[in-house]
Parts: C-alpha cells; structure tokens; sequence
C-alpha cells in the first residue's frame, strides 16, 4: 500500500470516529455507548495484509494524537495502538490470511485493548463503572459496530492485496 495512502486514510478516520459517537443512535441517555475505533482497525488489517512496519510507526503516531485531542493521560494510547497492531500481526502470522480469521483475530485483540483501557481507567479513578455495566453498555455494541467494519474492511483490503499478487507480471508476458 502507498506510503501517503496509510497516513491519509487514518487522518480521515480520525475525524470521522468522533462524528460517528456523536451522531451515533446510542448515547449516555439510553446506557449504551459505541466507542469506533477505525484508526485501530485500519491499522490492524493494514500490518497483517500489507505493511507491517509503517501500521506500527502510524499506530504510535495516531495514538499520540489520540492521547493528545481525546484523553488527559498523554501515552496510553501511543502504548496500546502499536502493541494491539503488533499483536494482531503477529498472531495473523501464524494464522491463515482468510478474512473471517483475520477479523476473528482483530476483534479479539480489539476486544482486549477496551477491556485494558477499562481497567486502566477504573484503576486511575477515570471511571467507577462496575464492569457488568461496562460490559453490557459498552463493550457489546462497540463490539459488534467494530467487529462489522473489520470484517467488511478485511476482506476488502484481502482482496486488494490478492490482486497486487497475482498481477505481477509473468516471464514472457505481454501484459
């Protein structure tokens, strides 16, 4: 994938995660809440089907931006982006490249990263949230509107990336 491609597209989903909570059906009111994480999906999907070294820099670059606009703590986020990104790579490795276990894998990683981000905070008295309410409040949708874009955007970077293999050109072709 393009070098300035990765950066722009994370920049883009950047400003649309907070768009999407803000105008999402879900909010405080109703005890649901839908956390996206786009940047973090993109990126995780980006290190296991294309580029794993620059995903890992934007990661980091991506989660001190997070930190900075979103959260007082400045390094929580420029901790776990690159960790979660390295280790959905690393376990996509020794997996098949199928986009079900790709996604299977992603989403259990990204389900992990929310349950440390709720433990920190409820440890630093971020938040007093009992986690049965987390779980069912926040966790389960922000799974479920999450896990639906890793997949679609699974199988679509999958088949990008198919076709960047099998278009190389042949000894003696005329293509």
């Amino acid at each position: 994938m393009n070098r300035i491609l990765i950066p722009f597209i994370c920049l883009v989903l950047f400003f649309i995660e907070p768009i999407f909570s803000l105008f999402s059906p879900f909010g405080p009111d109703g005890g649901l809440f839908i956390i996206p994480r786009f940047v973090l999906i993109f990126l995780m999907m980006t290190a296991i089907y294309t580029d794993r070294l620059h995903a890992v820099i934007w990661a980091f670059v991506f989660g001190v931006m997070h930190d900075v606009f979103f959260l007082d703590i400045i390094g929580l986020y420029a901790l776990l982006f690159p960790v979660a990104v390295l280790a959905a790579s690393f376990a996509a490795m020794r997996a098949d490249e199928h986009p079900v276990v790709t996604s299977g894998i992603g989403f259990a990683v990204l389900l992990l990263f929310e349950v440390i981000l709720y433990w920190v905070f409820s440890l630093i008295g971020f938040t007093d949230m009992a986690f049965g309410a987390f779980f069912t409040g926040r966790l389960l949708p922000t799974a479920a509107v999450n896990g639906l874009l890793m997949l679609a955007l699974a199988f679509g970077l999958y088949s990008y990336e198919w076709k960047v293999r099998n278009s190389r050109y042949e000894i003696g072709s005329f293509r």
